[in-house]
């Protein structure tokens, strides 16, 4: 019986941060380009808007020297509303981070963990 509750323990467990880690969904977007990779909100940045950006960002920026206005400049000519954005992080490596709240800014970091390992 008490491993029974156990697993139940656990599986509920696993239920509930599964579910708090989809409600915030943030995507990684690094197909389109040699460079660049964009941790983004989905519902800010569409995937389309983020490949196109990082496209352009090979092109004028190749060596991971894009500052911030220059991204903003370049996510609001895709279309992407930049008012909403309210941090921007910009790593040395090229990895982009762009976040509507600035509290979902572990989560991101932990979510480019977990994909630079593969």
């Amino acid at each position: 019986m008490r491993k029974h509750a156990f697993l139940v323990g656990a599986i509920a467990g696993l239920l509930v941060a599964m579910a708090s880690i989809s409600w915030a969904a943030i995507n990684l977007n690094s197909s389109k380009s040699n460079i660049y990779r964009m941790v983004y909100p989905t519902n800010v940045v569409t995937p389309t808007q983020a490949d196109a950006t990082l496209r352009e960002l090979d092109q004028i920026a190749p060596k991971r020297d894009v500052s911030e206005a220059t991204l903003r400049g370049v996510l609001r000519k895709h279309g992407v509303s930049v008012d909403r954005l309210k941090k921007i992080i910009l790593g040395t490596d090229g990895t982009i981070i762009v976040l509507e709240n600035p509290a979902d800014e572990a989560q991101a970091a932990q979510f480019l963990k977990i994909e630079m390992k593969y």
